[in-house]
């Protein structure tokens, strides 16, 4: 498995985390897994532009 791949999976690993948090309605924590999503999207394109 490649990096992107890796990094594919944890973004679903991600999101899953982000919807059950969101349900929840905890500010803070929908907020830092707003961040962290943010973050891996930025991780994922510039992968694919080196490639």
């Amino acid at each position: 498995m490649n990096e992107v791949e890796e990094l594919h999976r944890e973004i679903e690993g991600n999101e899953q985390i982000y919807e059950k948090m969101e349900t929840k309605s905890d500010p803070k924590k929908v907020e830092e897994l707003t961040k962290l999503r943010v973050e891996a999207i930025k991780v994922i394109y510039s992968n694919l532009i080196e490639l």
